[in-house]
């Protein structure tokens, strides 16, 4: 965390479409504060392309000694999925609402990635994107708009 709290990576593999992480296994990032009126609640933050994984969370302090930028690393977006396939993978998970009652949650998820041509691409002539284009890993930066501290 942004304070020296644990920091922990679960680099699970997502290939087995038999299984729930395979078919829904994304990476995820997650922070669990540890003091305030929040600790100890489990809170999604970022979540990955199909069939990532988001690895190495560092955060750039800024001149005053504010964690200020979260780095974040989408490794093998789409592994091992044709480009541009079309194949969507869904499943209907029965789950538990908050009194208590059951319901089911019906998901579905793109089997490949074209990461991260597919948020806007800008290296065609006129910005065009075809669909095809081969997902690449990268590294990303996530900042408060205000130029705040993170955490």
């Amino acid at each position: 965390g942004a304070a020296g709290e644990l920091r922990e990576i679960d680099h699970t593999q997502s290939g087995n479409v038999s299984s729930l992480v395979g078919v829904f296994g994304n990476n995820w990032l997650f922070y669990i504060p540890v003091v305030g009126p929040n600790a100890g609640l489990v809170v999604p933050f970022a979540y990955g392309p199909p069939r990532c994984e988001m690895t190495g969370p560092y955060f750039i302090r800024n001149s005053s000694g504010a964690d200020e930028t979260l780095l974040l690393a989408v490794q093998h977006p789409g592994e091992s999925v044709p480009i541009g396939d079309g194949v969507q993978l869904g499943r209907d998970i029965e789950m538990l609402n908050l009194d208590g009652t059951l319901f089911t949650q019906q998901r579905s998820v793109p089997r490949g990635s074209n990461w991260p041509s597919n948020i806007g691409y800008v290296g065609n002539p006129g910005g065009s994107f075809n669909g095809l284009l081969p997902p690449r890993p990268s590294v990303i930066g996530v900042t408060r708009r205000n130029g705040g501290a993170f955490v």
